[in-house]
C-alpha cells in the first residue's frame, strides 16, 4: 500500500495505524542512557493495543526505567491507563477523561514524565507538537515531514530543538489485522544523536542553480545531492533534506511558509510553482 494510505487517513481521520515492535525496538536502541531512571509517557497509546506499552513493559528493566505510563483514547468513553514502576505487577484503568492527548488530564502526565514517546494520530500531528512543546521534555515520535514543514514546526528545526532520528517507518498495523505502508513517516526527536555531514562534490554556477522569479534571494537546487560545495548562499531544498541535516554543515533558516522576513511564499522559477522548499545555508570552511 502507498501514500494513499495516509491522506485517506487524513480525510477520514481514521488515525489507528499501529507500529510495529521492531521498529520501536530498533530506534529506541539509539538512546539507550537516556532512559536510564526516567518516566516514560505514551500519550497515544491503548495500554491493550499499543505496541510502544508492550515495548517498555518488556524492556522495563533493561532500560532501567523508573516508571512507565500509557494513555489511550477512548471515543465517547473514558480513556485508558496503565501506570506503574512494576513491569510484572500493573493494572489497566480508566481515565476520567476520554484520553486526548491535549487534554488537562493528560498534560498533567506529561507534567510527571521525564520521556514522552508514541506514534501520534497522523491528522493531528501539529497539535500534538505544539502540545508538548508546552513541556521541556524529551521526546521520540513517528511523524510525517511533509507535516512538519510548516511554520509551527519549521522554528524548531532552525534553533536545532528538532530533529530527525535515525530510522524511518514504512509499515504500519491497522486495527483489521491488515499491513499499511506509509514511506514518509520517520522517528523525529530532541535527543542528542550522532550526524554525518552529507557528502558534496557539485560546484556553483548560476545556469545550474537559477534563482526563484519571486525571491531573489535565493538559489534553486532539486536535490539534495546537489547542493553546491561552494556556495554560501540561501538556498531552497527539497523537504527530503531534513532526512539528512547536520546542524554543524548547514542551517534552516526558513522554508516556503516561512521566509525570511516576508512570510508565506511558493517559490516559482521561469512561472512554473515548485513543490515545498526548506531554505538552508552552509557553514563558512
Amino acid at each position: 500500500m502507498s501514500n494513499a494510505n495516509l491522506r485517506k487517513a487524513k480525510l477520514a481521520k481514521n488515525d489507528e495505524f499501529y507500529t510495529l515492535y521492531e521498529d520501536i525496538e530498533k530506534e529506541v536502541s539509539h538512546y539507550i542512557d537516556e532512559f536510564k531512571n526516567k518516566t516514560v509517557y505514551c500519550n497515544c497509546d491503548n495500554p491493550y493495543k499499543s505496541n510502544f506499552c508492550k515495548f517498555f513493559l518488556d524492556n522495563f528493566r533493561k532500560l532501567q526505567l523508573k516508571r512507565l505510563i500509557c494513555t489511550g483514547y477512548n471515543k465517547g468513553g473514558k480513556g485508558y491507563i496503565l501506570d506503574t514502576t512494576n513491569p510484572d505487577d500493573y493494572i489497566i484503568g480508566e481515565l476520567k477523561g476520554d484520553g486526548d492527548f491535549s487534554s488537562d488530564e493528560c498534560k498533567k502526565l506529561i507534567e510527571e514524565a521525564d520521556i514522552v514517546c508514541t506514534n501520534p494520530p497522523f491528522s493531528l500531528l501539529r497539535k500534538y507538537v505544539s502540545t508538548i512543546y508546552e513541556f521541556d521534555k524529551k521526546f521520540l515520535f513517528i511523524g510525517n515531514p511533509n507535516t512538519l514543514s510548516g511554520k509551527l514546526i519549521i522554528p524548531l528545526f532552525m534553533d536545532n530543538r528538532l530533529h530527525r532520528g535515525y530510522n524511518r517507518v514504512c509499515d504500519f498495523k491497522k486495527p483489521n489485522g491488515e499491513f499499511a505502508r506509509v514511506h514518509t513517516s520517520f522517528w523525529f526527536t530532541n535527543f542528542h544523536k550522532k550526524y554525518t555531514p552529507i557528502e558534496l562534490t557539485e560546484k556553483y554556477t548560476p545556469e545550474k542553480y537559477p534563482r526563484y522569479d519571486n525571491y531573489e534571494d535565493a538559489i534553486n537546487v532539486d536535490k539534495v545531492c546537489d547542493i553546491p560545495v561552494d556556495y554560501y548562499g540561501i538556498m531552497g531544498v527539497p523537504l527530503s533534506f531534513i532526512h539528512k541535516h547536520d546542524p554543524s554543515q548547514f542551517d534552516i533558516v526558513g522554508s516556503d511558509s516561512l521566509v525570511l522576513n516576508t512570510g508565506e511564499i511558493n517559490f516559482i522559477i521561469n512561472g512554473r510553482r515548485l513543490y515545498r522548499r526548506l531554505l538552508i545555508k552552509k557553514h563558512q570552511e
